[in-house]
């Protein structure tokens, strides 16, 4: 029977006695008296150098799942480090494990789990969030130390067999940390994991090594990451970036958190992070209740593939279809988009690149000369002719004639004072070239309207893309519920088949909705006359610039008010019938047919 330390908190009055002598000497009981104190120290394999670290996520779940039962206290110094060194990692576990103001530790690093199972016993409640199950099989089984081992093998057999589904390789190196149990066999350990045909290599990177790229073998074409918690977010990023530059595709066990930092690939998400740090607060509780424990190794199979676009863009890699829809993708804008662009000059770019426009501006020019001419009849008219004609001495001799020569010019001036013909076809004239200009008025708003319609098309297609992704993670998260329901025989087949069915719709539309996102994006380009597999990085324009854009912003106020729309529409349409060239063209038209008729009526005169 397991006395816990939820009965030496509550039960012992010696305890008590003290913890009340306590609670008045160093405040220990704090605001909450009426709750029994629990206090916690934290060892870690070496200073974490990440923002979000393991600690902070452990300490949130764990003051999380004690609220209202327990004041939780994290005395100050009670959070250490081993430096990454073995020793130092022991040293740390002592100086915790001899401290009286710690309850319970909590070890996290599996350089600390490696000490703690290496441990006959410990002087007080150790709890161990993860630790390799393939390296930690001799740990000690009682009550004094919760152990959450993970399935290491399985983990990286199902993380390797995505990477290389993903992208192909033959040799792959997985980094890890200097703090690595040395009960583990790597060697044995990576070819139970390794896919077929694929060598592992395990690579061992010490803290404060500066170019981790050296030590690389010279064969391997993949890069596998095991948490380098001893890494700053810009270092790993760096490194990441430098493996990149290298051609080499990385894959994350820790997932997503750090392919969000650059890295390619990843199957573990920020959800099951937050669940293995649940599960160890759960174990805390536990531990201080006094509950058994099963010391059972968790395989960890599930997961989804993330995918970081930006760096595979940097790769060459360009992911299947299928894959698109099954992953979730991350700085997709990378990816699909390499030229920004605003709504003002899609338009602005359309219509200079517009063939059918460049020739109506020449037809324009030409009746332009047309009605110059017209106009030219009524303009002086000066008639030049010169006249001459010479016969010298040998043809004048032949001719019985004499020499001569002959010279004459002539000027002639006139100006035409009326002329309904040709008053006729000047106002003709000038009609016909108000129905050019208009003419390529309406087709620059069409040119204009067609941008407009394929700017917000792509952007459409956008938003859809994002909806069916919410869709299809939606669905998955439910057949993922519906396994689970049926694992423990709350649910049959037919519920895991109807979500099945499902997802597969919902990766259907994906599917649709990424075609139509390529089929806007060749449309925009087709109009801006760029090649058609250009991708759009497109700026969201608000209603005020939208509607400055197509000449209407002042009546952007409109929308300020419940019936806004319907003033807006009214508004719009007042303006169009109003300026819209195709009526004007057509009075233009009609202008020119009766100044025709009364010319013709006019020369029976």
């Amino acid at each position: 029977m397991i006395k816990s330390l939820h009965d030496i908190l509550r039960g012992s009055s010696l305890v008590a006695g003290i913890a009340v002598l306590l609670a008045l000497g160093t405040g220990v009981m704090s605001a909450s008296d009426d709750l029994p104190v629990v206090r916690i120290g934290i060892v870690t394999d070496g200073p974490i150098a990440r923002k979000d670290s393991f600690v902070d996520l452990f300490r949130k779940e764990i003051e999380g799942v004690t609220a209202g039962a327990y004041t939780l206290e994290f005395p100050r110094g009670a959070v250490v480090d081993g430096g990454w060194q073995s020793d130092g990692i022991a040293l740390a576990m002592d100086g915790l494990l001899e401290r009286g103001d710690v309850d319970v530790v909590v070890a996290v690093g599996v350089g600390v789990a490696a000490e703690v199972c290496g441990r006959d016993q410990t002087t007080k409640p150790v709890v161990v969030p993860f630790a390799f199950g393939d390296c930690a099989l001799t740990c000690p089984q009682h009550a004094n130390i919760r152990v959450r081992p993970i399935d290491l093998g399985g983990l990286m057999t199902r993380d390797l067999q995505a990477f290389y589904e993903t992208v192909p390789f033959t040799s792959v190196a997985v980094l890890m940390d200097p703090t690595w149990p040395s009960n583990c066999t790597v060697v044995e350990l990576g070819q139970a994991v390794a896919p077929e045909g694929v060598v592992v290599e395990f690579v061992s990177i010490p803290a404060g090594t500066s170019n981790i790229a050296d030590l690389l073998p010279a064969d391997v074409d993949a890069i596998y990451l095991m948490p380098l918690l001893q890494l700053h977010e810009p270092q790993l990023g760096t490194l990441v970036k430098e493996l990149t530059t290298l051609g080499l595709p990385t894959f994350s066990l820790l997932g997503e958190s750090e392919v969000d930092l650059g890295v390619l690939a990843g199957m573990n998400t920020k959800n099951t992070m937050a669940a293995m740090a649940r599960g160890t607060a759960l174990e805390v509780l536990d531990l201080i209740e006094g509950r058994e424990t099963q010391h059972t190794m968790r395989v960890e199979t599930g997961g989804r593939l993330t995918l970081n676009m930006a760096t595979a863009q940097a790769l060459g890699f360009s992911p299947s279809w299928e894959l698109l829809t099954r992953a979730r993708l991350l700085h997709d804008q990378g990816f699909r988009r390499d030229r920004p662009i605003n709504l003002r000059t899609a338009i602005d770019r359309a219509v200079k690149a517009n063939l059918d426009l460049a020739v109506r501006d020449r037809r324009v020019a030409a009746g332009a000369q047309d009605l110059r001419e017209a106009k030219s009849y009524y303009r002086p008219q000066i008639d030049v002719g010169l006249i001459g004609a010479a016969i010298d001495e040998n043809h004048a001799i032949a001719a019985l004639g004499q020499y001569s020569r002959y010279i004459a010019g002539s000027l002639t001036l006139t100006q035409l004072i009326y002329s309904d013909g040709a008053s006729g076809n000047i106002t003709i004239q000038g009609d016909l070239q108000q129905i050019r200009e208009f003419d390529m008025q309406a087709l620059r708003f069409d040119i204009a309207r067609d941008a407009v319609a394929a700017y917000m098309g792509v952007m459409r297609s956008d938003a859809l893309i994002r909806i069916r992704q919410e869709q299809v993670d939606l669905t998955r998260a439910n057949l993922e519920l519906a396994r689970i329901r049926r694992s423990v025989g709350a649910a049959g087949a037919a519920e895991t088949y109807r979500w099945e069915a499902e997802l597969a719709t919902a990766r259907a539309g994906l599917l649709d909705a990424l075609s139509f996102h390529r089929l806007s994006e060749r449309q925009l380009s087709r109009l801006l006359d760029e090649p058609l597999t250009t991708r759009w990085d497109l700026q969201k324009p608000d209603i005020t610039t939208a509607l400055e854009a197509l000449g209407g912003a002042d009546d952007a106020v409109l929308l300020d008010t419940p019936n806004g729309y319907d003033r807006l529409a009214t508004s719009l349409v007042e303006v169009g019938l109003r300026q819209a060239p195709e009526l004007a063209a057509l009075n233009a038209a009609i202008a020119a047919q009766e100044r025709a008729l009364t010319a013709a009526q006019r020369a029976a005169y």
